[in-house]
């Protein structure tokens, strides 16, 4: 006889299932592509504000216009998204490449710098954005948007190993050898 009630072993066995899904909780297959969008804007503007406050801080001994701060991280986070979106990168089998993912961030952000660049120059407000602020901002954001994109693809992974996604089911009629030469991982 078992050592642990039934009761006891329902606790094990949801405490496992939680274990794997700290950071994708019962999310539909669909709607990662927005949850990473939404993340990567996020992360834009968080890494525009405090690199451009630290930098100041650093520097300069003063705060710096936080507004201006959130205002080309608002800008840079949107045209991120918009970039990254119409390379695709925000669909589910591409941000589980590791490959595709370097190359489409790297692109993309490499286009928001450029971006901001110029506007700051044409704009002129360089004086509330500084060169030393947007530099930093350029290295912050690429290390989170990298990290990010790794921990999201963990995450994916596990959750699709584990079957922790909801999505839209399907029934696959074939033969025997037919469906055993098929794998989970074909049928994204």
């Amino acid at each position: 006889m078992s050592d642990f009630s039934s009761t006891e072993s329902w606790e094990i066995c949801a405490d496992n299932r939680w274990q794997h899904r700290w950071f994708l909780p019962r999310i539909s297959y669909q709607r990662i592509g927005l949850l990473t969008a939404i993340s990567d804007f996020v992360l834009i503007l968080v890494a525009s504000v405090d690199t451009g406050v630290a930098y100041h801080i650093l520097a300069f001994h003063i705060d710096g216009a936080v507004q201006a701060f959130a205002f080309v991280g608002c800008y840079s986070g949107l045209t991120f998204v918009l970039l990254c979106n119409a390379q695709g990168l925000y669909r589910p089998q591409v941000i589980l490449s590791a490959a595709a993912q370097t190359r489409g961030v790297g692109i993309a952000w490499g286009g928001v710098l450029a971006f901001v660049a110029s506007a700051l120059f044409l704009l002129k407000i360089g004086a509330d954005y500084s060169r030393g602020a947007t530099i930093c901002f350029g290295f912050a954001g690429l290390g989170l948007l990298f990290a990010f994109r790794t921990i999201m693809a963990m995450n994916l992974r596990q959750a699709l190993a584990n079957d922790t996604l909801d999505g839209q089911r399907a029934v696959i009629i074939g033969d025997t050898e037919e469906l055993a030469a098929r794998s989970a991982r074909h049928l994204l």
